[in-house]
């Protein structure tokens, strides 16, 4: 299982860059920030498990933020490198068998400057299946790694990333229309590698179908997730022939 703060921040500004520059040519207030919460759904030791993702994404850096869950309960979240990000983490130690709280999460953050952002969102009881790849393996002819799964119902969009066995993220894909249902990479093309693979070397490749919010509009949809539904599979890189 290797999804991170990291990876989902870097699927959320995958998504979110039309809306960021969209917001900067309107001379938007750089005291602009996104919060959300979301259930991300994998399988643990062969168990579909769950973990509630929140997070404040800004424009300026904050020095503080909290989430208040359904049950009153406070949860501080934590800073990520520049403090324009504040989550909690979704590692092996927090997920379970049972969905998390459903109902309103209020957050609140406080920017270096002083001002104050509050916001809410409500989750949800509604979630993806776990894709199912039916089909994964490098091409030595096109120099290509593809991959094929089943239609997830109701998805909005999928994500495919690779990673490596220390759990860094190597590829992050755009996003990827909900009604396709392959896709293939190379280092040719594509263009949203973070390293470059080694030829021979064992990879992880995660595939992420997404459901957004039900009143999640075109221009908003990046910060109004409900699910992450996330499959693993392993892959050798150019294996020798």
């Amino acid at each position: 299982m290797k999804t991170t703060a990291l990876s989902v921040l870097r699927i959320i500004i995958i998504l979110s860059m039309g809306i960021y520059f969209h917001s900067c040519d309107d001379n938007d207030t750089t005291f602009t920030a996104y919060a959300d919460v979301f259930v991300q759904k994998e399988k643990v030791d062969d168990v579909a498990k769950y973990a509630k993702v929140c997070y404040i994404y800004a424009y300026s850096p904050m020095n503080s933020a909290t989430v208040t869950l359904p049950n009153g309960t406070d949860m501080e979240l934590e800073a990520y490198e520049t403090n324009n990000y504040f989550y909690n983490e979704a590692n092996s130690s927090v997920y379970e068998e049972l969905f998390p709280f459903t109902g309103t999460y209020y957050f609140t953050a406080t920017y270096d400057e002083g001002q104050v952002f509050e916001s809410s969102d409500i989750l949800e009881p509604n979630e993806l299946e776990l894709p199912n790849i039916t089909s994964i393996f490098y091409d030595n002819d096109y120099e290509w790694l593809f991959l094929k799964w089943d239609d997830v119902s109701e998805a909005d969009a999928y994500i495919v990333r690779m990673y490596s066995s220390d759990g860094e993220i190597i590829f992050n894909s755009q996003a990827i229309s909900e009604s396709t249902n392959e896709y293939y990479f190379d280092t040719i093309e594509s263009t949203t590698w973070y390293e470059d693979p080694i030829d021979n070397t064992s990879y992880s490749v995660t595939l992420t179908a997404i459901l957004f919010d039900n009143d999640a509009t075109e221009a908003d949809q990046t910060f109004n997730i409900q699910c992450y539904s996330i499959t693993e599979a392993e892959i050798i890189w150019n294996p020798a022939e």
